[in-house]
This record gives C-alpha cells, sequence and structure tokens, in this order.
C-alpha cells in the first residue's frame, strides 16, 4: 500500500511517497494533492520525492494521471522527480515518463533532493528552497507529521 504526505512551501508542493499504489490510496492521494493544489499561488511546482517502488498497476495508472491532469489544470507547471535508491528505478522512470508526457507537464528526474531543488530554481521557483531544505521531515516514517 502507497502511503504519502503532502507539505506546501512557496510555490512548491513537496510529495513524499512509500511503496506500491492502490486504487484506495490513489483516491486520497488525489484529494490531498487537489486540496493542497487549491491554495497555491499560481503558477506552482512539485517536487517528489519517491522512497520506494511507486509502480503503478492496472486501474492505479488511469486514476494517477487523472490526479496529475488535475494538478495542471490548478497550476502546476514543473515537476521535480526524486527516485535516490529504488529498486527498478528504470521501469519506475519509464512509466511516469510516459505518463507525464500524457499530461503535457515539464518534468525531470534526479537522483537527489540538491540536483531536483537547483532545477527548480533555473525553472523559476526557487522562493521557498531553503524553507524546503530546512524540513526534517524527509526521513521521518509515513505516519510522522511533515513539518511546515
Amino acid at each position: 500500500m502507497y502511503e504519502f504526505r503532502v507539505a506546501t512551501h512557496g510555490d512548491i508542493m513537496v510529495v513524499d511517497g512509500w511503496g506500491p499504489w492502490d486504487r484506495a490510496t490513489v483516491t486520497a492521494y488525489a484529494d490531498a494533492v487537489v486540496s493542497a493544489a487549491q491554495r497555491m499561488p499560481f503558477p506552482w511546482a512539485s517536487l517528489i520525492r519517491f522512497r520506494s517502488e511507486p509502480l503503478m498497476w492496472g486501474e492505479t495508472r488511469d486514476d494517477i494521471k487523472q490526479a496529475v491532469l488535475r494538478r495542471v489544470e490548478l497550476g502546476m507547471r514543473r515537476l521535480a522527480v526524486v527516485m535516490d535508491e529504488i529498486p527498478e528505478a528504470n521501469l519506475v522512470r519509464a512509466q511516469y515518463a510516459e505518463l507525464y508526457r500524457e499530461c503535457g507537464i515539464a518534468y525531470a528526474f534526479f537522483g537527489s533532493d540538491e540536483h531536483a531543488l537547483a532545477w527548480l530554481a533555473e525553472q523559476g521557483y526557487g522562493s521557498a528552497i531553503a524553507e524546503i531544505r530546512a524540513a526534517a521531515w524527509r526521513d521521518a516514517p509515513p505516519d510522522s507529521e511533515p513539518t511546515r
């Protein structure tokens, strides 16, 4: 089962996620990111940090695609994805690259937070990067609360 946390920092939404998707979790995820996106300034970017294999199976792919399209409608213009030390990273990268292309979002994959944050800054989304670096919840277990 996939677990996730969502936090907003200025014009960047940060999502940390653990595990493979199931339909119930995709629904909860979509609700959480849309709720957060509705409070974001326009335009905004997202930093997604996959902590373990976020493989999409069957109908979950369509559900995730709809969640991404909804975020694009709400102003998401850039997406930086960090996949450090994930088994099957090439498969995961291929799955998500295809999905993001279909959604028309500018995206890039990175092996570290620092490279992802540098890319977001180059793209014009740098106002909250120091705040994101200072947030101490990246390595906390999923049941802990994010620091805002």
